[in-house]
Formats: C-alpha cells, sequence, structure tokens
C-alpha cells in the first residue's frame, strides 16, 4: 500500500507556531467527523500552510488514515494533470504493477494508463453539474474525470483517504477541475482534499474561486499569529521568557508571519540575543533584514513594470499606510511614481489596490524590500534614479527641499541646477527654523558642486549656520575662504564672520591679526574715497574689531582705552546703528554718564533689523540694564530677530532667554525668570554643557537664592559651563556662586569668589558697578566677618562711582551699601535716600528690601508707626516681585511691631490700586482677568490681593464685597 500508519515518533511537532486549533480542526476533517469534503487552507506567504499541512499529513498517517500529497511549483501551470500525476505517483502508475487488477475496475485502470502515459487532451470543465452528467457521460473528458474518481473511490474503500495539494494556486487548469469534479461527489465516501492557496491569487483564477463554491466545502483563513503565540514562540525558541516589549517587537517586525517569525528567532539566537527589552531595536533592524532578504524575490512573479515601482517606492520614499490598518496610496504619490517609472497613475493604484487586498504582509515589508532592491542596482543607475526624481519633483511643483533630499544621495553634481537647488534649499531650511537640515544640503552643495566660484559662497553661508554650535568647524572654513579667494571684499566679509566667531570659540585674540589684515588689505583697495558699499564693508569691519574687544578680558582693557569714536548724528545704515549700539554698551563699561549711554542708544533705535547680529541686540540689552532701564531692554528683545531664527544663523531661543530672564531679575519679576528657564526647558535640552545657556541659569540660580535656595542654585551653577573668555558670562557666574556660598554660611569662600570677580573686572578695565554688582554684595560679606574698615573703604568708592552714573537703581544700591557701614541717625538717613532713589527706579526688589531695613531701622529706633508702613511697603512690594522670604521676614516685622488695624481703619487704608483689584476681585474675576483689565501682570495682581487680605483682615474673595460694601458706608 502507498501509506502506513507512523510510529509515535514520527506524530506532528508541538511546537508548531500558533496553528494547534487549525490543526486539530484538520485532523477531525480528515477522520471524517466534521462532515467536510473539502478543506481550503488559505493565506499569505509564510503564514504556515505547508507546515500546517505536513502536520496534518503526519497525523494522518499515525491515525492509519492513507495520504496521497504533493506541493507544486509554479513550472506546472502549463502541463496538463500535471498536479495529479504527481498526487498518484505513489501508486505506481506503470502498467506492470501486479496489485492493480485487483485493486482498480477498468475505468479506473484506463484513466492511471492515460495519466501515466501523459497522452490527455482533456479541454476545461467549466461549472459541471449532476444534470450533465449523462450528457457528457460517452465524452473522453468525462471518463477521464470519473476515472480517475473511481481510483480515489476504490482506494478509500479499503482504508480512509486524505488527498493534500499544497500551493495549489501553481495546478494547472484541468488538476483543479478534476478536484473541484471528486470534492461535488465526495457524499459517503471515505476520503478528504485539502488544498492550500496563497490569498494574493485567488481572484486570478476561476478554478480556484470555483472550489470555494462547492457545496460541503470548508475555508480556513489564516490569520497573523497573536501576542500570546508569537510569546510562547519566543519562549520555545529561546529558552526563556520574554519581556513584552520584546515579543511585541517581534510581533510587529514579523506582521506575526510564522515563517518570518522562525527566520527571526533562529537569528536572534545565533547572535546570542536574550529577549530583554533592551534589544527591541536589535530585532526590529534584524526582522526588517529577514523580510527583505526572504521577499526580494517576490517581484520575479510580475511584470518588470511592478518592480520598477517598487523601485520608484523606494526612491520617493512613498508608501502606503499599513498601520493601524492598509489604506490606498494617495493620488499625487501614485501620478509621481507613474511618471517616474513610465506607467499611468491609475495602473500604479490599481497594483497597489491588489497588494492591499491580497498580500497585507508584503504591503508592511514592503518598504524594507524596495529599499534593498535599490540598494543592490548599479551605482550608476541608482544615482540616474534619484537625479531622475529630483527633476521631476521640481518640474512637477513640488517644494524644492523634496528634491534636495533626493540630491543629497548623489555623490557628484553634473549640473548647475542640482547645486542651485540644493543652495535654496538650505536657504528655505534656514527660514523655517532648521539650521540642521539646511547644514546638510550646504555641506552637500559644497562637496559636489561643479564649479568653483559658488563654493565661496556657500562655503560662507556653511560657516554661518555652524557658529552657534560649532564654532571651530566655522573658523576653519571661514579660515580656507579667506585663502582661497584673491577678492578682498569677500575676504573682509569672511574676516567678519571669522572675528566674531572666534568670540564665541574664545579665540578672539588669535583672530585679531586676520581682521586687521583684511580690513588694511580693503583700504588699499577701495582708495582715498571708498564706495558706499567698501564704505559699510569697512565700517563693518571696525565694529567687528569693537565687538571683539568688547567681550574678551584681554582685548576689553585695549578697547576701553582707545578714543570713542566720533558720534553720526544721524545714523542712517544698519551698521553705523550697530556701532552706535556698541559704543554705547562700551561707554556704560567706562562708567560714563547714563545720558552719555542713552544717547548713543538713542540714535541705535532702528536696530531692530531683522538682518542685525545679535551681539547688536546683546550690547543693546545690556547698555540698557546698566542705566536702569529693564523694560526698554525687553523690547529690544521683541523684534522679529530675537523671537526666531533668523539667516545669520548666529541668534538662538538660549541666548534671547538669557537676556530676557537677566531683564526680568534687574526688574525684580522674579517669577517670570522662572518661566523663562522653564518654557526653554521644555523646548530643549537646555544643558549646562552648552555656554548659550549660561546666562539663563545663573539667572535662574539668582532666584533660588532670593527663595532662601542656596544649595539648589549652588548645584545648578556646578552644572553650568561659561565661556571664560566672556568677562560677562565669567564675572557674572562668579558672584552668583559667591551669593549661593554665602547664602550656605560658607563667607570665606563667597568672598573669594567676589574678590576673583573683581579681579577679572578690574583687569579688563571695568569699574562701573551696575552690570555685574560685586561691591555691595562684597560689603556685606566684610560686614559679617568683622572687617567693617573694608567694608567701608569698598562702599566709599561705590558711592563715588555710583554718583558719576547717577542712575536710580545704581545710586539707591551704593547708598544702602554706605548705610550699612554707618549707625545711628546716619544710617537711617542714608536709607531714606536710597530709598527715595529706588522710588524712581524700576528695581522693585532693591526697594523692598531696602524698606524692609529702613522699617526695621525705625523699629528699633522707637518710630512703629512709619515702620509699619514702610514693612506694609516692603511685603507688597517683594510678594509683587515673588520674593517670598524677603515678604515673609516683613509681614513678620510688621506683625510684631503692632496689632492689627481694625477692619475698617484697614479699609481706609486700601491704595487706589487694590480698591480696583479687589472690586474686580469682589465681583468674580480671576486673577487673569484683573491682569488684563488693568494692565498689569497677574503676579501684581497677586500681590495686592495678599495686601488687600491683610488690610481687611480676611482670607477669601467671598469676604470681599461685605467688606467693600463696609468702605463705601464708611466713607459715605
Amino acid at each position: 500500500m502507498f501509506a502506513t500508519p507512523t510510529s509515535d515518533a514520527d506524530a506532528p511537532h508541538s511546537t508548531l507556531f500558533g496553528r494547534s486549533r487549525e490543526l486539530g480542526i484538520l485532523s477531525k476533517s480528515i477522520r471524517g467527523s466534521a462532515g467536510h469534503y473539502l478543506t481550503v487552507l488559505l493565506g499569505p506567504p509564510g503564514s504556515g500552510k505547508s507546515a500546517l499541512l505536513a502536520a496534518a499529513s503526519v497525523q494522518a498517517a499515525h491515525d492509519g488514515i492513507s495520504v496521497l500529497h504533493t506541493r507544486r511549483r509554479e513550472s506546472s501551470l502549463s502541463d496538463s494533470y500535471s498536479t495529479i500525476r504527481d498526487l498518484f505517483q505513489p501508486l505506481n502508475l506503470a502498467n506492470s504493477d501486479p496489485q492493480r487488477p485487483a485493486l482498480f475496475d477498468h475505468r479506473a485502470r484506463t484513466a492511471l494508463d492515460r495519466l501515466a502515459s501523459g497522452s490527455i487532451d482533456a479541454g476545461r470543465l467549466n461549472g459541471f453539474t449532476e444534470q450533465q452528467t449523462s450528457d457528457v457521460a460517452a465524452s473522453d473528458d468525462y471518463r477521464m474525470l470519473d476515472g480517475l474518481r473511481r481510483v480515489v473511490t476504490q482506494l478509500a474503500a479499503q482504508r480512509p483517504v486524505a488527498l493534500m495539494v499544497d500551493d495549489a494556486h501553481w495546478s494547472d487548469a484541468d488538476s483543479l477541475d478534476w478536484i473541484s469534479f471528486l470534492a461535488r461527489r465526495g457524499a459517503t465516501q471515505r476520503f478528504h482534499l485539502m488544498v492550500t492557496v496563497c490569498d494574493l491569487h485567488m481572484t486570478g483564477r476561476r478554478e480556484l474561486t470555483e472550489l470555494l463554491r462547492i457545496p460541503g466545502t470548508q475555508l480556513i483563513r489564516l490569520s497573523p499569529l497573536g501576542t500570546d503565540d508569537v510569546a510562547q514562540a519566543v519562549e520555545d525558541a529561546l529558552g526563556r521568557p520574554a519581556d513584552e516589549p520584546f515579543t511585541r517587537s517581534c510581533a510587529e517586525v514579523t506582521g506575526g508571519n510564522p515563517q518570518f517569525l522562525r527566520l527571526l528567532l533562529n537569528a536572534i539566537a545565533a547572535e546570542g540575543l536574550k529577549p530583554h527589552r533592551d534589544a527591541t531595536g536589535r530585532v526590529r533592524q534584524i526582522g526588517y533584514d529577514i523580510i527583505a532578504s526572504a521577499m526580494s524575490h517576490y517581484f520575479d512573479r510580475f511584470p518588470p513594470h511592478v518592480r520598477a515601482m517598487a523601485l520608484a517606492m523606494a526612491v520617493l520614499d512613498r508608501y502606503p499606510q499599513v498601520h493601524p490598518e492598509p489604506s490606498a496610496l494617495s493620488e499625487e504619490s501614485c501620478e509621481l511614481i507613474g511618471q517616474l517609472v513610465g506607467v499611468s497613475a491609475h495602473l500604479v493604484t490599481e497594483v497597489m489596490d491588489r497588494f492591499r487586498e491580497h498580500d497585507q504582509l508584503f504591503l508592511k515589508a514592503l518598504p524594507a524590500v524596495s529599499r534593498a532592491m535599490l540598494h543592490s542596482l548599479p551605482v550608476d543607475q541608482r544615482v540616474r534614479l534619484r537625479e531622475q526624481a529630483a527633476r521631476l519633483l521640481l518640474d512637477s511643483g513640488h517644494p524644492v527641499d523634496s528634491a534636495a533630499r533626493q540630491l543629497l544621495q548623489v555623490d557628484r553634481h553634473n549640473e548647475e541646477w542640482m547645486t542651485t537647488a540644493l543652495l535654496v534649499a538650505a536657504q528655505e531650511a534656514e527660514l523655517r527654523g532648521e539650521p540642521d537640515c539646511a547644514v546638510r544640503y550646504l555641506k552637500h552643495a559644497l562637496d559636489s558642486s561643479p564649479s568653483e566660484q559658488p563654493c565661496v559662497h556657500t562655503e560662507l553661508a556653511l560657516a554661518g549656520l555652524l557658529a552657534p554650535k560649532e564654532p571651530q568647524t566655522a573658523m576653519d572654513h571661514l579660515c580656507h575662504v579667506m585663502v582661497r579667494t584673491d577678492d578682498v571684499r569677500i575676504r573682509a566679509v569672511a574676516a567678519t564672520r571669522y572675528g566674531l566667531t572666534a568670540i564665541s570659540a574664545g579665540q578672539a585674540p588669535l583672530a585679531l591679526c586676520s581682521v586687521e589684515q583684511a580690513m588694511a588689505a580693503l583700504k588699499a583697495a577701495a582708495g582715498p574715497v571708498p564706495s558706499a558699499a567698501d564704505h559699510d564693508l569697512l565700517l563693518t569691519l571696525e565694529w567687528t574689531l569693537l565687538t571683539m574687544g568688547a567681550d574678551h578680558p584681554i582685548l576689553l582693557a585695549q578697547t576701553l582705552a582707545k578714543p570713542v569714536h566720533p558720534n553720526w548724528q544721524h545714523s542712517q545704515t544698519p551698521v553705523e546703528r550697530q556701532m552706535q549700539a556698541t559704543h554705547a554698551f562700551l561707554t556704560g563699561l567706562r562708567g560714563g554718564p547714563a545720558a552719555e549711554v542713552l544717547n548713543y542708544l538713542d540714535r541705535a533705535t532702528n536696530v531692530r533689523d531683522t538682518e542685525t547680529p545679535f551681539w547688536t541686540v546683546t550690547h543693546t540689552v545690556l547698555a540698557l540694564l546698566m542705566v536702569d532701564e529693564p523694560g526698554r531692554a525687553l523690547m529690544s528683545l521683541r523684534t522679529p530677530m530675537a523671537l526666531g531664527p533668523v539667516p545669520s544663523g548666529q541668534w538662538d531661543n538660549a541666548t534671547a532667554a538669557g537676556l530676557r530672564a537677566l531683564a526680568h531679575y534687574t526688574a525684580g519679576d522674579l517669577p517670570l525668570v522662572l518661566d523663562e528657564a522653564r518654557l526653554l526647558t521644555d523646548r530643549t535640552e537646555n544643558t549646562g554643557d552648552d555656554h548659550r545657556y549660561a546666562m539663563l541659569r545663573i539667572a535662574h540660580a539668582s532666584v533660588l537664592i532670593e527663595q532662601n535656595a542656596p544649595q539648589q542654585a549652588e548645584a545648578l551653577l556646578n552644572d553650568t559651563v561659561v565661556n571664560e573668555d566672556s568677562f560677562v558670562q565669567l564675572s557674572l557666574l562668579l558672584l552668583t556662586r559667591a551669593k549661593a556660598k554665602g547664602g550656605q554660611g560658607d563667607l570665606h569662600s563667597a568672598y573669594a569668589l567676589v574678590q576673583r570677580c573683581r579681579r577679572i573686572m578690574e583687569r579688563a578695565g571695568v569699574t562701573d558697578p551696575a552690570l555685574v554688582p560685586w561691591r555691595p554684595y562684597a560689603v556685606s560679606l566684610l560686614l559679617r566677618l568683622d572687617r567693617a574698615k573694608e567694608a567701608a573703604k569698598l562702599a566709599e568708592e561705590g558711592l563715588a562711582q555710583a554718583q558719576l552714573r547717577n542712575t536710580p537703581r545704581v545710586l539707591g544700591t551704593a547708598l544702602t551699601s554706605w548705610a550699612a557701614v554707618t549707625d545711628g541717625t546716619r544710617r537711617t538717613d542714608f536709607l531714606r535716600q536710597a530709598l527715595l532713589a529706588f522710588k524712581d527706579s524700576s528695581a522693585r526688589l532693591q526697594h523692598a528690601r531696602t524698606a524692609y531695613l529702613l522699617g526695621t531701622t525705625l523699629l528699633r529706633e522707637g518710630d512703629p508707626a512709619e515702620a509699619c508702613e514702610l514693612l506694609r511697603s516692603a511685603g507688597n512690594l517683594a510678594w509683587s516681585c515673588g520674593a517670598k522670604p524677603l515678604a515673609r521676614s516683613a509681614d513678620h516685622a510688621l506683625a510684631t511691631a503692632a496689632p492689627p488695624p481694625p477692619t475698617t481703619s484697614g479699609v481706609r487704608k486700601l491704595t487706589t490700586s487694590e480698591f480696583r483689584v479687589a472690586a474686580l476681585a469682589a465681583r468674580g474675576a480671576s486673577n487673569r482677568e484683573i491682569s488684563e483689565a488693568l494692565f498689569v501682570s497677574v503676579h501684581t495682581v497677586e500681590g495686592h490681593l495678599t495686601s488687600v487680605y491683610r488690610k481687611l483682615g480676611t482670607s477669601s474673595r467671598s469676604a470681599l464685597p461685605a467688606a467693600l460694601a463696609s468702605l463705601r458706608t464708611d466713607r459715605a
């Protein structure tokens, strides 16, 4: 006999991936207990159809059932009855078989003879029915079909038979018609037919769809493996349970396809990976490589244009969406792919719809497969495809950025339009705020440009973009330009950028010579009467030298010693306005009068040009802060250039946020400083190893110190890196670290840091106390260290310097320090003078601190009435500034000075602003609504409400209406 029962060792393997349910259904059907005569296994390639059929075959043989099994190949399509011939091969079709006469009747033997000889000229039987049997009984076709049926029925009379055809979609049409013929006559017979079909081919052949219409046909559609099945497979293959993310990655990358899962797990085991969540990235990489390799031959079954479409998708990076559900390609993508391939968009849509409906796994693997195909092409073909795609995208009106991404894949550009496309894409990326993308385009244009002259301008643009984050690399490019070019004007432009970039790189002294040489060469070329363009370029070089000298500690002393540039009464050009702003900053550092600083700034009021370098904005802001104009400084930062990226590439959010935070701190708006730090941290990493964040972190630490958190401030400052060649950053860092040390009681370390800050500023020739007010803090430290004489000397120097500057904040701070080294009536007088100075200043925090000092001094001198008024004012100001420790100290001193006033007398003492805020709050307005109605900040509203509650003796808004009604009755 052709099949014998198997031993237990031959039983199907128990680890068939996730198909135990399907295997049970097949076994039940083969035994004849399910009432089906034909079972069709339908699924995509790799879904486990063949493995399941093989397992069912082993199980059937184990149960004593005869099995006829064949697996088809694509080459079987043209040979009539080739599938049946292979299926019956175990029957020994030769005529000499001694068993045949005893087993088969005449019709069966005749059919087997014709099958063995290959002398078959049978036509296809379309829709054969029982009614037509008598009409075709005499035909050869019918005799062949019926004879082969008799072979099966006579075999089944001896023992149950299972006929299995694997990959039936490759069977010839006559064989499929015979399977249909046999299945229709399976009632009361002891045989069962099983075929496996790839679902991608179901709609392509009538014979396959006809099988599904036969009564009694059982369809088993093989779906992807579930997560539990994948987890079990991973555990069986790797010998240990897997983490859930690892299992999920295996399921996602293979699409639940058993064949790909088996290949993936074999590769993972060979590589020695553990089923841990840390290996998920590697799992995905291996999985996509396996799928691409396993399915790369897939396109060989289709016409050439289908393979070309896959290559076009890889080039254009246009694929159909597969998550969460497969969807069609967009009409635009189909049009592009069709144009690149040279076919209609309708054909592209038709092909992709076919994949989407019949082979979703392949659709998911399509990106990996198509990229692998593209990578396997010869280099010249890949380059040609990329160039065609770039030209197509440009010609069809797509953004130049999409064409530039294609050109990034081409090593050498032989046509001018390619370089032009990269340069335009770089400009657009810069304007979009994507400097890294612009850098990639410019680098590629620089490396692959066919001409030499554009390379100079490309390298200049590239250096401008690299300057903020990679100043040393930018300087290398600029140095290369200065060496390559013979044009003195291009060299002057490169020298200007070289000098400004050297400031960030900490190499300003080394770059000084290059800028001076470029300036001398331009003067010689321009002649005694330079043109307007040369005049501006010379002035730009001069401004560059001033800017380099205005920041570096070594060069600053020389710059401050130089005579001031003649004033322009009417600054017309941007560079003239830049000069005015820089001279304002230098005048402030020299300790010049505030009126002179403001005079320069007034002539530079149009410094808001979007092309203004950020150094000019920085100088403007710092100069305004030195003359006690933080509000105007904030207005200078509200420019298009400060609010977003600019073509120069030198401005960034970190620098702008740092200057805003410094201005807010100077104005006493501590919560706004914290807002700046929080907002920038939400958008960026805000790492301390980038000196662009130094100013923001210093201001943040200063607020922490004011809020009695010096340990947090010190930790923040310890992780902050500053540009040590910038005297502003370095001196501010040292002073703030000193305050953090002093706040923790380490007075000696604090004073050492202040002394270091003092030496840096004196070496740079900066005597002004406004920008980095180290003297007032040094005075307080010396007093706490019982070094009163040194403190008095410093306080006297500071007062003399402040009187020259004559700005309210500087003068008030100096008077407060001078009061600290005196006592008695003189102390009170100096504090009153300081308080008077602060009334005309925007320095609300210093104002609150001085009012508190004067209030506590008057308490000790026995004047509680005025002291209480001062302490109340100090508390209100401190609360509005967000300085909670100072506000609590003022409230505590006020509470110990006198009992709380009665409600009516407290009401009478509401200021006009407090009354307005209280009235709106009584009507139910929120703090934000009150701030918008009165044009004040929310923090000011909160401070006023705190004062109102204290004066009224209430603690909630619900009591405000009654209290205000009492005020109106009392006033009436």
